[in-house]
């Protein structure tokens, strides 16, 4: 194993034995093995054995395959495979579902070394995180990862433009939002040497790979489980609350998030203040909700 594999792996084991360390686990020093090193991990007479391997690109490999059962086990796997395929560009989005808003994606740079601060922070799926929390956990995630991540907000104006044009040429919303995925990824490539790329998958896995040819794109369902995801999906949704509120105090109205009857009941009370011209700056107009705020 060169030296810099070695170099590698033991920032890889400080990171891990820091976030272990913090959960109240003591971890052995390592030991070099065949392309790798291991260590024991030990809590209140449990123990298990974590290995990881390099691999030619530079990448770590975590094998938790001797770590057994129970909870100590179910805590570790947690707390070593959230930084798993790392370092990655991790990518999601927000506001796709919500009528009133912009369409938000987030692209974050994250490595062992961050990872292991995001994990430390709370950085989880933003579904499971109140909104208030979320909010001071993303301010959390721009300082970890400052100058590492960018985010891309298409306001109900540009939206409703761009959605148009796609529609025009044949596209579709998945179409537009792989555009602006794309669009927040490389720019955080512009800043960063990564190839690595993790998404939620949201449409064809061919759609992403053609915008995004020469990456390394891994699109799986819940990809929230890589702590790269989760902190975008964060990120996103903290711009996307962060702005339905500013539309709120332009307009001086209370928006509301989702699609719900509650969200047609206030869209219909905005047209009466505001009217139906109005509704393009602040809704997103192909929602089936507008045929039931502005019947024909």
């Amino acid at each position: 194993m060169s030296r810099t594999s070695r170099d590698t792996l033991q920032d890889v084991f400080r990171g891990f034995a820091e976030v272990l360390g913090q959960a109240g686990f003591s971890v052995d020093d390592a030991r070099e093995i065949a392309y790798g090193l291991q260590f024991t991990v030990r809590r209140a007479g449990w123990s298990g054995l974590v290995r990881v391997y390099m691999n030619k690109r530079g990448e770590h490999k975590t094998d938790l395959s001797q770590i057994g059962g129970g909870e100590e086990a179910a805590e570790v796997a947690r707390l070593l495979t959230a930084g798993a395929e790392l370092p990655a560009i991790g990518a999601d989005e927000a506001g796709k579902g919500d009528y009133f808003g912009p369409l938000v994606c987030a692209a974050v740079h994250v490595d062992q070394k961050s990872a292991s601060g995001l994990i430390l922070a709370g950085v989880r799926d933003s579904k499971k995180i109140s909104d208030r929390s979320l909010l001071v956990l993303a301010d959390r995630i721009a300082e970890i990862c400052r100058g590492r991540y960018h985010v891309v907000a298409l306001g109900p104006a540009e939206y409703n433009s761009s959605y148009r044009q796609f529609r025009e040429s044949g596209g579709n919303l998945n179409a537009l939002l792989a555009r602006t995925h794309a669009r927040a990824v490389r720019e955080v490539c512009g800043r960063v040497k990564c190839r690595r790329i993790i998404v939620d998958r949201f449409a064809r896995p061919e759609l992403l790979e053609q915008i995004l040819a020469g990456f390394d794109l891994l699109q799986v369902p819940r990809a929230e489980r890589h702590i790269a995801v989760a902190a975008a999906s964060i990120l996103a949704r903290a711009r996307f609350l962060r702005d339905l509120e500013a539309l709120g105090t332009e307009f001086e109205f209370d928006f509301a998030p989702g699609a719900s009857p509650e969200v047609v009941r206030r869209a219909r009370g905005f047209v009466e203040i505001h009217g139906a011209g109005a509704l393009e700056r602040v809704a997103k107009l192909h929602f089936k909700t507008t045929r039931q705020v502005l019947p024909s």
